[in-house]
């Protein structure tokens, strides 16, 4: 039982900004569990695959989870090394963590 509201807390303390933040949210609450359950539904899918999370490299977790992040790495590495090259003076790129990616 303690485990289980350990998992609970846990997943509020993650989730709850995220979904209350998120536009569309209903700031008086849902009419119906019906509403929630849709409006969930379509978080989820946003947040796996449309949001680019900082944590993973600006990656979805369904391209991480699916393997696609190798493929997708290599592309944007090829893009700034490309940049670089045009514009080697531009500092901004030398920044950027997504060369130090390994691949």
């Amino acid at each position: 039982m303690g485990q289980a509201f350990s998992l609970r807390a846990d997943f509020e303390v993650l989730a709850k900004p995220v979904l209350k933040y998120r536009p569309g949210y209903p700031q008086d609450g849902f009419k119906t569990i019906e509403d929630a359950r849709e409006w969930v539904l379509n978080f989820v899918n946003w947040y796996n695959n449309k949001y680019y999370h900082s944590g993973l490299n600006f990656l979805t977790p369904n391209s991480r989870h699916n393997g696609q992040d190798d493929k997708i790495m290599k592309k944007r590495k090829k893009v700034y090394e490309s940049a670089r090259k045009l514009n080697p003076q531009t500092t901004a790129l030398s920044r950027i963590e997504y060369l130090d990616y390994k691949i």
